[in-house]
């Protein structure tokens, strides 16, 4: 076979026109090397050895298109740039010079690509930071007023008083303990019991509002904790402002906590009160039912 019959079929095989330089062969190859596994590639290593073995200084393939002159073989081809060494293998470096420049230009191109998203990312963050955090106009630093400090009803603040509190709006609860007093804490008097044919309407709106004021205690200390936590960020007048609500608040809870209190002791005497009733009651039946045996067996 001829070298213009070899030339033709590496250009068939690489599917590249004929004539085609010496640079459009190293871009398939890069193509190549990028695309296609090891076993094709193998099968087309032969083709790329003959098309480079003829652009360094292989047979003349009778073309005026040919390329193999030695000077531009040797400086395009070559990775020293025409500079030649004494016993150096122009084949293997060229295919060296090529497989390395694939690997160096897609390395290169992965690093571009995560430069240009490091580059947008510390700008956005450079960005935020200056817009939403150092502006004086931010909205996340921005002086609340006390309308937007002040939780509104059922908006900020769920409920989980009917957990805390079980006994709302059913009856009275029947043991009675000092007011903020922890749960393993003794209480404050002994427990009443009482049946739930004793219980007044009256003991029942005692202890509703007892429960209803141990809520809005809870969302008084829920608004304090609320405000505390804006004080960090709060400017002078601001702060000024949230003191003056604290302060009340607190004295809301005082007057709060010092209702109950009065409301545990009514609601004590009130219990007492019934259980002694009931308790005399039911000591005047007993008797009566023991006089009732004795004056049958007098009679007798």
């Amino acid at each position: 076979m001829s070298q213009a019959e070899k030339l033709d079929d590496a250009y068939d095989v690489l599917r590249l026109p004929r004539g085609a330089s010496l640079k459009a062969v190293r871009r398939r190859r890069r193509a190549v090397v990028k695309l296609l596994d090891d076993e094709r590639l193998s099968e087309m290593e032969g083709s790329f050895k003959t098309l480079l073995r003829h652009f360094t200084g292989g047979e003349h393939d009778g073309t005026t298109r040919c390329v193999c002159q030695p000077d531009r073989a040797s400086y395009s081809a070559t990775p020293f740039q025409g500079k030649q060494r004494k016993g150096f293998d122009k084949r293997t470096a060229i295919e060296e010079a090529i497989f390395q420049q694939a690997e160096l230009e897609g390395q290169i191109w992965r690093w571009r690509i995560a430069i240009v998203y490091g580059v947008v990312f510390l700008v956005t963050c450079a960005w935020g930071w200056r817009q939403h955090i150092s502006h004086p106009g931010s909205e996340w630093l921005r002086p609340r007023t006390l309308e937007e400090l002040r939780p509104r009803a059922g908006e900020r603040f769920s409920g989980g008083a009917d957990e805390q509190y079980p006994g709302d709006e059913s009856g009275v609860s029947p043991e009675m303990g000092s007011p903020g007093a922890a749960p393993d804490q003794a209480p404050r008097r002994e427990p009443i019991y009482l049946p739930p044919e004793l219980i007044t309407p009256e003991m029942t709106a005692i202890q509703n509002g007892i429960t209803a004021r141990r809520r809005s205690i809870d969302n008084m200390n829920q608004q304090l904790s609320y405000l505390r936590k804006q004080k960090y960020i709060a400017t002078p007048e601001t702060a000024t402002a949230l003191d003056t609500e604290m302060a009340r608040l607190l004295a809301a809870r005082t007057r709060l906590e010092s209702a109950i209190e009065q409301d545990q002791d009514r609601l004590y005497d009130l219990m007492k009160a019934a259980a002694d009733a009931a308790a005399g009651e039911q000591e005047g039946d007993e008797a009566g039912a023991d006089a009732e045996p004795e004056s049958e067996s007098e009679s007798e």
